[in-house]
């Protein structure tokens, strides 16, 4: 049996978001993604770069 990891998508709930905070980005980064979240902004750049550090870029 193969077990494959599914990246994660950009939240769209606030659930989402911190569940991806959590679960994805070192402590350090959980707050200012969060203070970003409540601002409004867009997580892509989170997920981008979450995505460019697994590719070890």
């Amino acid at each position: 049996m193969t077990i494959t990891a599914i990246a994660p998508t950009v939240p769209t709930t606030d659930a989402e978001a911190i569940a991806f905070a959590l679960d994805h980005l070192d402590a350090f980064e959980v707050a200012d993604f969060l203070a970003d979240w409540c601002e409004g902004k867009d997580p892509k750049p989170w997920l981008d770069a979450w995505h460019q550090d697994r590719q070890g870029g």
